[in-house]
């Protein structure tokens, strides 16, 4: 494991790290969040992290947005047959970006854990969510939550029930947080058969947002949340 979360890294360090990570062969987990390596870092490290088999990869609060897009692509090509957590939480991504990933997520079928909340996310994307979801049979915790894009609506009345429909088809997924403002009310309690069969609810907002079981603080309260 290479665990170096509030390390004060940033862009200038790519070039050590990443030497660090093509020298440790035998390294299967990553955790950079909360680190100021921004765009340009991200796109010098994708030699280092395509290098060997990464199961999970942790780039939360890295202040990322679309310059890095292409780069995250390229990585997740490399790692769509070992990849099993993503967490991309706390960033600055977007509909257009998230659009750029789609290709190379949709091919990540080991996922096990996705996190995406507190990006710039809007109801725009929802159908992209449902599609990934109709590709990734192992999925267990998908988290979507809190995002901020401007004047976002709610969307239209058949995408959320094609997404219902997909949740309802992931028989692993246990943990579910949605931006509450995507839906209609009516529609957000359909979702909770698709889970309870598997799951009881959890009442406490503070389930990791980072696929471990250390505690997440930056889940908004407004958010809806389903799991176990």
């Amino acid at each position: 494991k290479l665990l170096a979360s509030e390390c004060g890294l940033t862009h200038e360090c790519t070039p050590a790290l990443g030497d660090v990570i093509v020298r440790c062969t035998q390294l299967r987990e990553i955790d950079l969040s909360h680190n100021k390596l921004g765009d340009s870092g991200v796109a010098r490290l994708v030699p280092a992290l395509s290098s060997h088999a990464i199961q999970k990869l942790e780039l939360a609060q890295c202040r990322l947005c679309s310059v890095c897009c292409d780069a995250l692509a390229c990585v997740l090509q490399a790692q769509q047959d070992h990849l099993t957590h993503l967490c991309l939480c706390d960033n600055a991504i977007g509909d257009d970006d998230l659009l750029c990933l789609h290709s190379s997520l949709w091919h990540c079928r080991h996922l096990v854990m996705f996190g995406i909340s507190a990006n710039n996310l809007s109801s725009s994307s929802l159908p992209v969510f449902t599609d990934l979801l109709r590709r990734w049979p192992l999925l267990q915790k998908l988290r979507l939550g809190n995002q901020h894009p401007p004047n976002d609506t709610v969307a239209d009345l058949h995408v959320q029930r094609e997404f219902t429909a997909a949740v309802g088809d992931c028989t692993d997924l246990s943990t579910l947080y949605l931006p509450s403002d995507w839906f209609d009310a009516g529609e957000m309690t359909t979702i909770r058969p698709s889970l309870v069969k598997t799951s009881s609810w959890l009442s406490s907002e503070n389930d990791d947002l980072h696929g471990d079981d250390s505690g997440d603080k930056d889940v908004c309260k407004s958010d809806a949340l389903y799991g176990q």
